[in-house]
């Protein structure tokens, strides 16, 4: 884990800002500087005001080049994931196994997504994003070729699972990613256009799948996503390392080598990182707070609820318009378009949250207040009930097949937006540790998702279309009081939950516990 030098310490250290570093071939005086600091001593590295290797002040482009990057990878992966579905069919007859078997490539798939930021988050932060982004792509589309070729329905099922792990990598980084590169005035656009794409990618899947399966037949599923793993990948070579306090430690590696002091070292403590520690503690304290930070178990509870939708539709809507409309698999997957379209508008609402945010900050006294992320939250948890309440009751094939599909549209748009307000303000509440209160909310889902995609098969057959849609409904409006006791008492929940106080008490005092980024990080 990070560690941060004392404040006694510090006053015994001395500091080469960057800039130092960048002109060191030509200034004499600062080479002679270090080589003569006591043997004792510290030399610390950090960033001088301005400078442009600080992925805080990358110019707009390359900020936006990076998170078009990250989040072109995210579609594809999900893309990949939501195809599948309209491939089950394919599945239980070219492998001869039942519908949950068939299935299974779906389930396993998202466990894999479940898992993965678990490995890849800890590891993210000691070795850099880039490197882990670049890894796991290549690893993901490898694994298309296996499912592409073999007939084997327990190696398409193991290959899927391990591309699962792999695609996890967005969801592990992409978050820390945006934060490395904008300040918290300015993550919320960016966050809301990768959430959208996020949330669309799954229901962009049945759209290419249905006539991927229709044309083309099954393995061209999976030749497909390799092609597009390759793509992704060339789009992500250029793009730069975000993870600031690697980019000092590397920094602090090269002067200490040029100039033989050994006590050169990156400001922040960036070098006393153990991959294997961060892996062990990360994952344990994730798994500590789900159950012990009555915010984060709640959010973590809403947010399997909104991602584990998606999953259950991929069996409505199959049954309600194949059967109901006599659509075919390639109209079917065209039905999605709806939640895509509710996550695009949902990028509409960015700015007024925003601005609200802003607003509440400087009455605040230019400090952040949490519970002001999620007042667009306010008005998404209730288009979640709406759709769902819509859907349920007019998919029965009595009307326009347009009225069930636009259901989609506020539903779509709820998810994006509570996601992002879910994101936003578990990265403001547990500020220094929002990573892992991040990894701690998303735990349960995957999982829960890929669960109810079997559940659901048995729900649906049970209860018919309709009733089941309402049940979740129902589940819905109950969920509604999450968003709401956050935003009206959210501060007096952080005031008695041992971490999230912690975070309120250590915020009078981080510019004094924090090196790294100094200015540029404010």
């Amino acid at each position: 884990m990070r560690t941060y030098p004392s404040h006694s310490s510090r006053l015994r250290r001395r500091v080469i800002s960057t800039a130092e570093y960048a002109s060191s071939e030509s200034d004499v005086s600062s080479e002679s500087e270090a080589l003569l600091a006591p043997r004792g001593e510290d030399i610390l590295v950090k960033w001088k005001r301005g400078d442009p290797t600080n992925p805080r002040n990358f110019p707009a482009w390359k900020k936006w080049y990076i998170v078009a990057a990250v989040t072109l990878l995210e579609v594809m992966i999900s893309v990949t994931n939501g195809q599948y579905s309209s491939g089950t069919e394919g599945v239980q007859k070219d492998f001869h196994v039942s519908e949950q078997i068939a299935t299974l490539g779906q389930s396993l798939f998202v466990l894999g997504l479940a898992i993965g930021p678990m490995l890849l988050g800890p590891f993210s932060e000691v070795v850099g994003r880039k490197i882990i982004y670049i890894i796991s792509v290549i690893i993901f589309g490898l694994f298309q070729v296996p499912c592409a070729l073999t007939h084997n329905i327990w190696v398409l099922v193991i290959c899927r699972f391990i591309a699962g792990l792999a695609g996890s990598v967005p969801l592990a980084n992409t978050g820390g990613t945006i934060e490395d590169m904008f300040d918290e005035e300015n993550q919320g656009m960016p966050m809301a256009i990768f959430s959208s794409m996020s949330t669309a990618g799954p229901s962009l899947g049945p759209v290419v799948g249905g006539y991927v399966f229709m044309k083309l037949g099954l393995p061209w599923f999976f030749w497909i996503s390799a092609v597009a793993s390759a793509v992704v990948l060339l789009v992500l070579l250029p793009t730069s390392e975000t993870l600031a306090p690697l980019i000092i430690k590397r920094r602090a590696r090269v002067i200490r080598k040029r100039r033989g002091n050994s006590h050169i070292r990156a400001a922040g403590g960036a070098e006393d990182e153990n991959i294997l520690s961060d892996l062990k503690d990360g994952s344990l304290r994730a798994f500590k707070i789900l159950f012990t930070e009555p915010i984060i178990f709640s959010m973590a509870l809403y947010n399997a609820f909104l991602y584990s939708l998606i999953y259950m539709f991929f069996t409505a809507y199959p049954l309600v318009f194949q059967q109901n409309y006599h659509f075919n698999i390639g109209q079917t997957g065209l039905t999605f378009l709806g939640f895509a379209v509710g996550s695009a508008i949902s990028i509409l609402a960015q700015p007024l949250q925003d601005r609200y945010f802003r607003q509440q900050k400087e009455k605040n006294g230019g400090k952040s207040v949490p519970e002001s992320r999620l007042m667009m939250s306010l008005v998404a948890s209730l288009a979640i009930p709406i759709g769902l309440f819509w859907f349920a009751f007019t998919s029965d094939g009595s009307l326009s097949p347009l009225i069930p599909i636009a259901a989609g549209i506020p539903i779509g748009f709820g998810e994006t937006v509570l996601f992002i307000g879910i994101y936003n303000y578990i990265a403001d509440a547990y500020a220094s540790s929002a990573s892992t209160a991040l990894a701690a909310v998303n735990l349960p889902s995957p999982a829960v998702g890929g669960i109810l995609t079997h559940v659901s098969i048995i729900v649906y057959a049970k209860l018919g279309t309709t009733w089941a849609t309402a049940l979740t409904g129902f589940v819905s409006v109950a969920l509604v009081g999450v968003p709401y006791g956050l935003f009206f008492f959210g501060e007096r929940v952080r005031r008695v939950s041992p971490l999230a106080k912690e975070m309120l008490e250590e915020d009078d005092d981080k510019s004094d516990d924090e090196e790294v980024g100094g200015d540029d990080q404010a």
